[in-house]
C-alpha cells in the first residue's frame, strides 16, 4: 500500500491520478531550443505494484533531427524502499527526492519515460530549462552614417 503523500501539495510537487503512469514529452515553441532541462522527481521508490526488481526512469533530450543529445537515468533496484523512496521523509539525491537533468546544444524535445515496473504514485517539481539565446545580428553601418546621427 502506498504511503500518503501529504507533503506533496500544490506548492511542492504535482502528479497524475493515483496508480496512473504516464510518459511525458516536453517541447519548445517553434524556432526555440534549450541547452539544459531538469526536473525533480519525488516519492519514487516507495510503491512498486507492478513487480519487477529494476525500476528505471529516463529523461532524454533530442535535437531537431531526433538525435539523442543527452540522457539521465534514475535506477532503483530491489524491493520497495519506504525510507529513501518517500518524498516526505528522505533527503536530496535519494530516489524519493532526485533531480534528473540533461544538457547540450539544440534541445527541442525532452522525454520522461518509465520502464514496465514504475512507481505510479510519483510527483514532480522544480522544472527548469535554459532557452538558447541566438545572437542578435548587428546592423552594419558606415562610419559616416554614425557621425551623421550624432551631429
Amino acid at each position: 500500500m502506498p504511503l500518503d503523500n501529504g507533503c506533496l501539495t500544490g506548492v511542492r510537487g504535482f502528479a497524475d491520478e493515483p496508480d496512473c503512469v504516464l510518459d511525458y514529452q516536453f517541447t519548445f515553441a517553434p524556432g526555440l531550443s534549450a541547452t539544459c532541462f531538469g526536473l525533480r522527481i519525488l516519492d519514487y521508490g516507495d510503491y512498486f505494484p507492478f513487480g519487477g526488481t529494476n525500476h528505471l526512469v529516463q529523461l532524454a533530450a533530442f535535437d531537431a533531427a531526433s538525435v539523442l543529445v543527452d540522457q539521465d537515468v534514475l535506477t532503483v533496484t530491489g524491493a520497495v524502499d519506504l525510507t529513501g523512496g518517500d518524498a516526505c521523509s528522505t533527503g536530496p539525491n535519494a530516489s524519493g527526492n532526485h533531480v534528473l537533468s540533461v544538457a547540450g546544444p539544440g534541445i527541442v524535445r525532452v522525454t520522461l519515460r518509465f520502464n514496465a515496473f514504475p512507481d505510479p504514485n510519483v510527483g514532480y517539481d522544480d522544472i527548469t530549462f535554459c532557452v538558447a539565446e541566438e545572437p542578435t545580428p548587428a546592423l552594419s553601418r558606415s562610419w559616416g552614417t554614425v557621425k551623421a546621427v550624432y551631429r
